[in-house]
């Protein structure tokens, strides 16, 4: 079972993260016990900088005077998909925004011989004696390859549309179930055919559902009940031709399709909650009409 809902205009953005307090409520109206929200992320793969990612940002750290998240975020993402291809740390060549270009051009050309396509890959660095284990913000991550490689939305090295699923340490705003950061970066539309934005759109969107499905079928994770949604690639990287309704039907089409492919093998709880953005989300599911 999986169910749309959709935010309401507020004074500002619709929050990242709800506060303590706030009760979520999971597809069959329960308390949902297991918050993710998806964050528009950049090619850096930074938690930082500017519009929503500067909003995760802040919602992560704990100190607001610690300015060790951005370049920890680049870190840990880039260590987490070089560990999926088996790609070793060079001698003096720590992976940071300085190193990343040349970490994932090694990436990129393991990507077809390496079979990960489609699958979910779990960084096992959290635990004791690993790696990351004294870090401050992140518990535990995970990494869904997608299975369509949008080759002509390579930018600064790195093709969109993969899903990191970051288990937080701790929880934003007090609220225990706001308990991880779903980190996607989006299709640029700049170079493109609207038509090819808007299936590396679709795409995204399809990743997300497929991610958080493989997550909640592994034997060993807390499942994940409610997921908030932004409107990834409906910002500076949309296409000039393609209109903020058009990005949403896109995302949610994509979601909904994963969802209907997935249905029969797992009877899944999710929410999918869609951020208001001048009401597109809405807008954009009544034009579809979906079943």
């Amino acid at each position: 079972m999986f169910k749309y809902t959709f935010e309401e205009k507020q004074t500002y953005f619709t929050p990242v993260y709800e506060k303590s307090g706030h009760i979520y409520k999971d597809a069959e109206g329960n308390p949902a016990t297991f918050m993710g929200s998806l964050n528009a992320g950049d090619e850096q793969l930074y938690v930082g900088g500017g519009a929503i990612n500067k909003a995760f940002n802040m919602a992560i750290r704990t100190d607001n005077y610690d300015t060790t998240l951005f370049d920890l975020s680049t870190n840990i993402h880039l260590s987490c998909y070089m560990d999926c291809y088996n790609i070793k740390e060079e001698e003096d060549l720590v992976p940071d925004k300085y190193s990343r270009t040349k970490y994932l051009n090694k990436i990129n050309n393991e990507y077809f011989n390496s079979k990960k396509a489609g699958t979910l890959h779990h960084f096992d660095e959290f635990k004791k004696g690993g790696k990351f284990e004294n870090n401050p913000y992140f518990a535990d991550m995970y990494l869904y390859i997608s299975e369509s490689r949008l080759t002509d939305f390579l930018s600064d090295n790195l093709y969109p549309g993969d899903i990191f699923i970051d288990i937080l340490k701790t929880k934003p705003y007090n609220n225990e179930t706001n308990k991880a950061m779903i980190y996607c970066v989006g299709p640029k539309g700049r170079r493109s055919t609207a038509d090819n934005f808007k299936e590396a759109v679709y795409i995204v969107g399809k990743n997300i559902a497929t991610a958080i499905y493989h997550y909640n079928n592994k034997i060993d994770t807390k499942k994940i009940d409610y997921v908030r949604i932004c409107l990834i690639s409906g910002g500076g990287f949309k296409h000039d031709s393609v209109s903020h309704i058009e990005v949403a039907e896109c995302i949610i089409k994509g979601i909904h399709e994963a969802h209907k492919a997935n249905i029969n093998k797992q009877a899944e709880n999710v929410v999918y909650n869609f951020a208001y953005d001048n009401d597109v989300f809405r807008q954009a599911f009544d034009n579809l009409q979906l079943l």
